[in-house]
């Protein structure tokens, strides 16, 4: 609201970013153009809890092979989808991280969001999100539950982080669902 007072604007939000981005469309609905969440939480179905190494006294070869587990439990799908940049990007992530996610997240709390939202809704998940897999239909019945119109998208073969694993298929559906004038619905 402050860098873009009075303005409307699309708005994206991955992970916890999606849970986050839920909420301000339902607290601003009036200048959301659009909400994309990408693999959020929020709906109240179980969430796993993949193992992950510890970084923290890790340096060279065995800090890299820490990362590429944690990618390949958490974030990715496929080993061949974990290179260089993807290792990178994650160790800045990780250095950069200052928040510790460790609220109730079998809480539903962006249908509630939605009530509020009603603009266009669009969602992404990876067909093979280790969070969620076993629950991503409870997840789609959950949005659609709130949202009959929304526009969701299953991902074949990606995991979490699907904006990076399925770069190309994602790109071109985001950019297919944020038409530069599309109308700013108001309640």
């Amino acid at each position: 609201m402050t860098l873009l007072p009075g303005e409307v604007f699309h708005l994206a939000g991955f992970s916890f970013g999606g849970s986050i981005a839920g909420l301000l469309a339902g607290l601003a609905p009036r200048q959301v153009r659009s909400l994309t969440l990408v693999g959020p939480g929020g709906f109240g179905s179980p969430v796993a809890s993949p193992p992950r190494q510890r970084l923290r006294h890790l340096a060279g070869e065995a800090r890299i092979a820490a990362h590429r587990a944690n990618l390949l439990n958490l974030m990715i799908a496929e080993p061949e989808h974990v290179d260089a940049l993807a290792i990178e990007i994650q160790e800045q992530n990780t250095r950069q991280s200052r928040l510790g996610i460790l609220t109730d997240r079998t809480h539903p709390y962006l249908p509630a969001a939605f009530a509020e939202f009603a603009g266009p809704l669009n969602a992404a998940w990876g067909e093979r999100d280790h969070f969620i897999s076993a629950h991503l239909r409870d997840r789609i019945a959950g949005l659609r539950a709130a949202r009959p119109d929304a526009r969701v998208q299953v991902f074949s073969g990606a995991g979490h982080w699907v904006a990076y694993e399925a770069a190309g298929h994602f790109t071109a559906w985001l950019r297919a669902h944020l038409p530069a004038n599309a109308p700013v619905v108001r309640r």
